[in-house]
């Protein structure tokens, strides 16, 4: 641009320039320097880090200074003698590497530029930089004061924020920071006026689901248990939380998923309690596609044979088992549903797959239907990690009315109630053994092992802007429901 100006005046020219000739003039200027190829042809160069090839220069920028990248760690080859054997007089590359910088220090006319990453990607903490750079650090903490009596480093090392949209950029606080994006400014302004979420839900609905129903099925009282967030979105506003399907893959599967183990589980079950044996019970899976194809294939079902055969025993044991329909008069209203396996004075249940907190909940209110219905009896219920016994109930009545209030308190609100989470926690409360509110916590908040319950998706929805694990109906919910259960399973 200046020079653009003395063009003007020594041609005497006073007048306006118009913006096409600016930019001609501008690109014309700088085009060759987008030209120029080869070490130190002018502009800005880009070159590695070696010693006898710094020259001096205006501005130094040495950019990625980590510990462990510079000086680099020696990486010799196994059949290299020299460094099997050093020998006084050899090149030794970490010494030649804390020379080069040293060069490049003594090549800097004006400015020295020295970046390294300073906080690790996985939580944050501080990372040191290169031996080198903390050498030259040191020496600066010890050769010089900035006059107020403060670390003299202070005005030398600058901290960015993690984000480029950080305020810091843009308030002005320090001058050494600063940014010329104009989609990051707007975005630290929108930062600036963020507000917390207003809750879903601020007040319970005023009309009742159905007050005057007569009768409620079991599964819609399971339902709700299983996820009470879910219920009140999907059963009162009609709200549908749609999955992404996932596309299909585009190469054969050599292992079986979550859910294709399952369901190949549940099918391979069925068929061997019907008296299919396992070779038969393999042909018909991989004649639905339910397995991988060869021997991957059979290796899997070979595992999974192996998990399912003694779950079949045990429930072949029980004989033929029936199922009935019960009816639960509860005064206001009735619950109506069907329980199987019956086996005399014993109800028998199973699951083809590890046995979570949403299965013993389905399990109890069966159980409690069962009881209330055709008098107190135990429940045995198998899964491939363990088994259980619910105990006879001889308030069955008492404990479904119970639940059923809770259904209707949570067709009007979602109630603070997760079937991991509260399991937790009333595990704890029940036995006296460890933190409550900690062993809820670590259910309920995810982390880098597995997924917490507050990020479903009914969960999230319902219970936004709010912490429902603080709420003192989070902790009643736990005891009301699971206590019962508690004391009697074992």
């Amino acid at each position: 641009a200046q020079a653009l100006c003395d063009q003007a005046a020594r041609a005497g020219y006073a007048g306006e320039v118009s913006y096409d000739v600016w930019r001609t003039e501008l690109l014309r200027a700088l085009e060759p320097l987008g030209g120029a190829y080869g070490f130190l042809a002018g502009g800005v160069t880009f070159a590695a880090l070696q010693p006898m090839r710094p020259v001096p220069a205006r501005i130094v920028v040495l950019l990625g200074m980590n510990d462990g990248d510079y000086p680099s760690a020696p990486r010799a080859a196994g059949f290299d003698l020299t460094a099997e054997h050093p020998r006084r007089g050899d090149r030794v590359r970490r010494d030649e590497e804390r020379y080069a910088f040293l060069e490049a220090l003594l090549a800097a006319r004006e400015k020295l530029y020295i970046s390294y990453t300073g906080r690790s990607v996985r939580d944050n903490s501080p990372l040191p930089p290169s031996p080198l750079v903390s050498e030259l650090m040191e020496a600066v903490r010890r050769g010089f004061e900035d006059g107020q009596g403060g670390d003299p480093l202070a005005r030398l090392v600058i901290e960015h924020p993690l984000q480029a949209f950080s305020p810091r950029y843009f308030d002005g606080s320090d001058a050494r920071l600063y940014s010329y994006q104009e989609a990051y400014a707007s975005a630290s302004r929108a930062l600036g006026r963020e507000t917390p979420p207003r809750p879903f839900v601020s007040a319970p609905l005023t009309v009742a689901a159905d007050p005057q129903a007569a009768e409620i099925s079991l599964e819609r009282l399971q339902r709700f248990l299983g996820n009470p967030a879910r219920h009140f979105l999907r059963e009162r506003l009609g709200i549908n939380l749609a999955y992404q399907e996932e596309a299909v893959p585009d190469t054969e599967p050599f292992v079986l998923d979550g859910l294709a183990s399952w369901r190949l589980a549940h099918t391979t079950f069925a068929r061997r309690l019907a008296g299919i044996d396992a070779t038969e019970a393999l042909r018909l899976a991989r004649a639905e596609g339910l397995l991988p194809h060869g021997a991957m294939g059979e290796v899997e079902y070979a595992a999974l044979s192996e998990k399912l055969e003694p779950l079949v025993e045990a429930v072949r044991a029980h004989g033929s088992l029936r199922s009935e329909a019960v009816v639960v008069d509860l005064g206001d209203c009735k619950l109506v549903g069907t329980v199987s396996g019956l086996d005399g004075e014993l109800r028998v249940e199973w699951r083809t797959g590890p046995l979570r907190a949403v299965h013993r909940l389905e399990t109890w209110v069966r159980h409690l239907a069962c009881n209330a219905a055709l008098g107190p009896r135990p429940t045995r219920l198998y899964a491939l990690d363990g088994k259980r016994l619910y105990a006879p109930v001889e308030d069955a009545v008492e404990q479904l009315r119970a639940l059923v209030g809770l259904l209707r308190a949570g067709e009007m609100e979602p109630l603070p109630f997760f079937p991991r989470t509260s399991g937790a926690y009333a595990e704890k409360a029940y036995t006296g053994e460890g933190d409550p509110r900690y062993a809820a916590r670590r259910q309920w908040e995810a982390n880098e092992y597995g997924f917490g319950e507050s990020q479903d998706a009914w969960f999230a929805l319902a219970f936004r802007g709010r912490d429902p694990l603080n709420e003192a109906a989070f902790e009643q919910l736990a005891i009301d429901i699971y206590f019962p259960l508690l004391e009697a399973e074992s």
